[in-house]
């Protein structure tokens, strides 16, 4: 993703990474090609209070994508966050508002400005430190 303009930033602090999927290059039967990426979902758990039901649980879920070069590199990218969550790294990434939920995607879904080298470089050195 290319910004041309960037008028403000939405931070995002991933405290938990419940789902990394890495994603080759695609391409579609329209001839459409999709880049490499890997996509990682996390949620806000609370408890809902109702008069007539009482407490029931409410999630509200995004999912991250964050676009790579490469197989190899959303590969990279893959085993560091991987590793950064069995550490407890608190991971902190910058995107867009959340686009609505979709046909596609259940989920609302953030396009990470930071591309997959981005991430690789701005983590590399805490992918073996433990957080405790």
């Amino acid at each position: 993703m290319k910004i041309t303009k960037q008028g403000f930033k939405v931070s995002y602090q991933l405290l938990e990474m419940e789902y990394i999927k890495p994603g080759g290059v695609f391409k579609a039967d329209n001839g459409t090609t999709y880049p490499a990426s890997v996509k990682l979902r996390s949620s806000i758990l609370s408890e809902v209070e109702d008069e007539i039901l009482g407490i029931k649980d409410d999630e509200v879920t995004l999912e991250y994508k964050i676009l790579c070069d490469s197989d190899i590199e959303a590969g990279n990218v893959n085993r560091l966050l991987r590793q950064l969550k069995e550490n407890g790294v608190v991971v902190t990434l910058t995107g867009a508002i959340p686009k609505p939920k979709s046909e596609f995607n259940p989920y609302p879904s953030v396009i990470v400005v930071e591309t997959g080298k981005d991430i690789l470089s701005k983590y590399h050195n805490q992918k073996d430190k433990k957080v405790s």
